[in-house]
């Protein structure tokens, strides 16, 4: 006999097991590879801070690209002729400016003669700035006429100034696009108190002679405010580096201004200065700049990727543009703002594990007390319940044979049972139980014990009021046939006929009641009510007596030498459903007036030649459905 352990300590074993694997598993990463779990953590943050930017940018630079795109093929295609509709072209130049908020300055400025036209956003910022047109007064070469311009017509709505000694062609926006598309570094503009840049691109004439150059200008601060939407820790940050020249294009620090030095109209992106000296973020960058280069050439050189610096986490990558834009974005995180706290708290988090796993040995010990009391107490009645309720250990399989297997409860064998002791018993208790609960499924309808199993109450006599419909079933000429065969031949052909007709019956919902001799007693509406149970009824009848043509029943029932046939009657009506009997023995069954009017109608089609009789009140209800036949006003007996 197998060796069966107590669940009480398989139980208890296991929860000290996994208390003490959940303990180790919790503090040994703590103490070894805590931190670089840390780590892995930020970078993977870094990384995604990283595809943010680079995001963020891209869409920037995109929605730039495109506001030159439209302007530049609506010039191409004609739509646009500076020369011929002054006024239609710096409507052009302004509606690009409000199309695209980022955008400042829109122009044109011509090869032969220097023309310029122009479009300004001021003040610089802010989506309710006025425009101002700049506009070549070809009389008087090197000036141009400044107009205010409406902000939502774009018409010129006063006179503002000249502004002389202004040729296009001499500046680095002209002369940086006149070969291709193309985007400047960024430069000090006219006025000499912005920094900004540009994108442009030459315009030709239909026979190919370049007219002239189209460009709009972006402050660069606009790049700055993009980087400082995004969070980079306390003390993260992100700058981008031309990496054509290697000057600065934007930062995500904040401060009162940038101070750039310009020497030759030119930005040197390492000497910057902050009007706040001590800002702590610049610091950092230098710190970073100074580790991975020293110098901006250096930091150029440097190929893309992750590195660590021993302070910082620092993500290099690079944003190019089909134009000639070469961005390189830098974004560093600072080490203290993901170790700090995590190196201060190692004890505490050390001392909280070990008290976690006293908790859980605690908690599972009372656990597995009230388990193993349930478990126990479970087993007690099921050998209880089962030692009232059977008499016999025969497993429902030697009640029945094979064609019945999908309704039998196979005892399960004992090399099969759990080593378990607790478990095992009620396993033998729980396999008893459902054979006698099959068992006793096939002498009362499944219907009735399926509701008493719900209701969980021990049966008892009575009956409540029900409106069924009733069916009786009988075999024609069946006591002939019962002489003419052998008691064995007899049960076996009855047996492949009640199987037969009980599937019929079931596949329209009937609950079969009893048998009686060679007759079947179905009902629909008990003991639970039913939809269309005259329709289902009726339906049963009409299948019933099509599967006693089946070639398999006709050939069992040839030995009688008899033709099998049968009659059935239904009625429908009130009658009273419930458990009828002793105190030691009931019955589940139905009485009243209708079930007695089913049982005279099916005896009635004897009489009067047919097969399947229905009263009135059935056929008032599924005349629509069935092809039916009024009989004569007949009195049934009873």
């Amino acid at each position: 006999m197998a060796v069966r352990v107590s669940l009480r300590v398989v139980l208890l074993t296991l929860f000290i097991v996994s208390s003490v694997t959940i303990g180790i598993v919790a503090f040994v990463p703590t103490l070894l590879v805590g931190q670089r779990g840390v780590e892995d953590t930020a970078q993977q943050l870094r990384l995604a801070l990283q595809a943010q930017v680079n995001d963020m940018m891209r869409r920037y630079v995109v929605g730039i690209q495109l506001a030159n795109d439209q302007y530049y093929e609506a010039f191409q295609l004609g739509v646009l002729d500076p020369f011929e509709d002054q006024l239609k072209t710096i409507q052009g130049l302004c509606a690009t400016l409000k199309a695209t908020p980022d955008l400042v300055f829109s122009q044109i400025g011509t090869e032969e003669q220097g023309h310029f036209f122009g479009c300004e956003k001021t003040p610089l910022e802010g989506g309710g700035a006025t425009y101002v047109s700049w506009i070549r007064n070809s009389s008087n070469w090197g000036a141009c006429d400044l107009y205010n311009v409406d902000n939502e017509t774009f018409h010129e709505t006063s006179y503002i100034r000249p502004l002389t000694g202004y040729d296009p062609r001499l500046r680095g926006w002209y002369t940086r696009n006149l070969p291709s598309q193309a985007w400047t570094a960024p430069y000090l503009w006219a006025s000499g108190k912005v920094v900004g840049i540009t994108a442009g691109r030459p315009i030709f004439y239909p026979n190919g002679t370049r007219f002239g150059v189209y460009a709009v200008d972006v402050v660069i601060d606009t790049v700055s405010s993009f980087l400082r939407q995004i969070n980079f820790g306390p003390n993260g940050n992100a700058f981008i580096v031309d990496r054509n020249t290697g000057e600065l294009v934007g930062v995500s620090w904040s401060g009162e201004g940038i101070m750039m030095n310009v020497t030759g109209g030119s930005v040197n992106a390492w000497q910057i200065e902050l009007k706040r000296a001590q800002n702590l973020e610049l610091a950092q960058a230098r710190r970073v700049v100074g580790k991975l280069g020293g110098s901006s050439a250096t930091l150029l050189a440097f190929p893309t990727g992750l590195y660590d610096d021993g302070d910082d986490w620092v993500s290099v990558n690079d944003l190019d543009d089909p134009y000639g834009l070469r961005w390189r974005i830098v974004v560093t995180l600072d080490r203290r703002d993901y170790l700090g706290d995590f190196l201060k708290n190692r004890t505490t988090i050390i001392v909280c594990v070990v008290c976690v796993i006293l908790v859980m040995l605690a908690a599972q010990v009372v656990l597995s007390h009230t388990l193993l009391q349930s478990l126990t107490e479970l087993t007690k009645r099921m050998q209880e319940m089962n030692a009232k309720t059977l008499t016999t250990n025969e497993p429902a399989s030697d009640l029945y044979d094979g064609e019945h297997e999908e309704m039998e409860a196979k005892e399960q064998p004992v090399e099969s049972y759990s080593r378990l002791g607790e478990v095992a018993v009620m396993q033998q208790s729980f396999a008893q139980m459902s054979t006698t609960i099959m068992s006793f499924s096939r002498y009362v309808p499944k219907e009735v014990v399926c509701d008493l199993l719900y209701k969980g109450e021990l049966a008892r006599v009575g009956v409540e009021p029900a409106h069924c419909t009733v069916l009786f079933c009988d075999i024609a000429k069946f006591t002939t046939i019962s002489q003419r065969c052998a008691p064995e031949e007899l049960a076996q052909m009855m047996e492949k006929y009640y199987d037969a007709q009980t599937k019929v019956i079931n596949n329209h919902g009937g609950v079969i009641d009893k048998f009686i001799g060679d007759a079947i007693m179905v009902c629909w509406g008990a003991p639970i009510e039913i939809d269309n149970q005259n329709v289902r009824a009726c339906a049963t009848g009409v299948n019933m007596l099509a599967e006693v043509q089946s070639e398999k029943l006709q050939q069992a029932f040839a030995p009688s030498g008899i033709k099998l046939g049968i009659r059935v009657g239904i009625s429908s009506g009130v009658v009273l459903a419930g458990n009828m009997g002793g105190a030691t023995r009931l019955n589940y069954t139905l009485i009243g007036d209708a079930v007695n009017l089913a049982a005279r109608i099916e005896a009635l089609n004897k009489q009067i030649g047919t097969r399947v009789s229905i009263c009135a009140e059935t056929a008032r209800e599924v005349h629509s459905l069935f092809i039916l036949r009024t009989l004569v006003n007949v009195a049934v007996v009873g």
